[in-house]
């Protein structure tokens, strides 16, 4: 197609863009006004619910946290074929290395406001917080009109900004408004970070929030392993420093039930999470000398079989971490601790939704920091 041929599509566009140009930038100034204008609630009796979504590695679910500190599981939502696919890819699929242009970002205001997916890949994701949302609100009782939310961090949205992401268009197509205070906000909450927040890891800690160990993720559900890897900090912090996040779907609790060597199936799986470990180690020898904190979720996270495995690599972390060149005594002190969530199902939504408590209620932190 020579480039006179393609004149007149590249004309409509611009014209298109011209003409919705003044509502796109309106809608930009009422968004930050609306975030720049949010206060603190006045008394007690006037604060929402804390909505959280999560959208996990095979299926999504939500909570909600009310001002008495009751944290209500509200629904959960198998993944579809395409969104598990989704997931997995976009767990390793390397951002964008030039930002959006100007003309991709009216593009994606435009698709916002129509109400469309960012993408034809994005559908999947649409299609599941379109349920997902209908099914908490059932469980509710009343319409939901913001939440926060939390993912396993995608390399495919490193990178992007509160109120220009991915997951921020997701939010505004089924009509969710997404809830940060300022660009400098995760536009959504790591699942590491969520699991720490769900386990009282990580809490309200603003004045020092350096380097605590190096927890990593394990999401174990019927269909899939997720593992990632990254530096425990306060965990409202972005997880740019997560590595190595993989879904494997060989995995999941679903094939050791269906092997007819579940003996053979376990230890290939020990092996795989040893053998992620050592990789993490050989890719970022630096952090080898951390104690290690394993953060375990997801709907098979508690069954027998999957516990039965944790406790052998928990043992074996130490040595996979230091390799055949550490002596033996750095290798005895280095701590390993593993920590199962409670409510392994829904235990990030938890977590995002503490972190969405934190937003409504500027005070929520007050008990911590005594």
């Amino acid at each position: 197609m020579s480039p006179l041929s393609r004149l007149p599509s590249r004309i409509f566009l611009v014209s298109l863009l011209s003409l919705t140009l003044p509502l796109l930038l309106y809608r930009v100034y009422a968004a930050n006004h609306h975030h720049a204008s949010r206060e603190p609630p006045a008394a007690p009796g006037v604060v929402p619910v804390a909505v959280a979504f999560h959208f996990g590695q095979s299926y999504a679910t939500s909570v909600g946290r009310f001002y008495n500190g009751t944290v209500t599981n509200l629904a959960k939502v198998p993944g579809s074929h395409e969104y598990t696919a989704l997931m997995r890819r976009m767990v390793r699929e390397p951002a964008p290395d030039q930002p959006p242009s100007l003309l991709q970002f009216l593009w994606g205001s435009l698709l916002q406001i129509l109400r469309l997916p960012p993408s034809k890949d994005a559908s999947p994701l649409v299609d599941m917080a379109w349920t997902l949302k209908a099914d908490s609100e059932a469980a509710l009782g009343q319409a939901i009109d913001s939440a926060a939310v939390t993912a396993p961090w995608m390399a495919a949205w490193r990178g992007q900004l509160a109120g220009r992401s991915t997951i921020d268009h997701v939010l505004r197509v089924v009509g969710i408004e997404p809830v940060t205070d300022e660009t400098s906000d995760p536009p959504y909450l790591g699942e590491t970070n969520a699991l720490l927040a769900a386990n009282k890891r990580g809490l309200c800690l603003y004045r020092y929030c350096c380097i605590d160990d190096g927890p990593s993720d394990l999401g174990y559900t019927n269909q899939s392993l997720h593992t990632s890897f990254q530096i425990a900090r306060c965990f409202y912090f972005d997880s740019w420093d997560n590595h190595l996040s993989t879904i494997d779907p060989e995995y999941g609790l679903d094939k050791l039930k269906e092997s007819e060597q579940p003996k053979d199936f376990q230890g290939s799986l020990r092996k795989r999470l040893l053998d992620r470990v050592t990789e993490h180690a050989k890719t970022h020898p630096g952090l080898s000398d951390l104690n290690f904190t394993v953060l375990v979720a997801g709907e098979a996270a508690d069954t027998p079989e999957f516990k039965h495995v944790l406790k052998q690599v928990v043992q074996g972390i130490p040595d996979a971490r230091s390799g055949d060149a550490t002596a033996e005594e750095k290798r005895s002190q280095l701590e390993v601790e593993l920590v199962v969530a409670e409510d392994p199902t829904f235990a990030a939504a938890q977590g995002a939704a503490y972190w969405m408590w934190m937003r409504l209620d500027r005070s929520s932190c007050d008990e911590c920091r005594r």
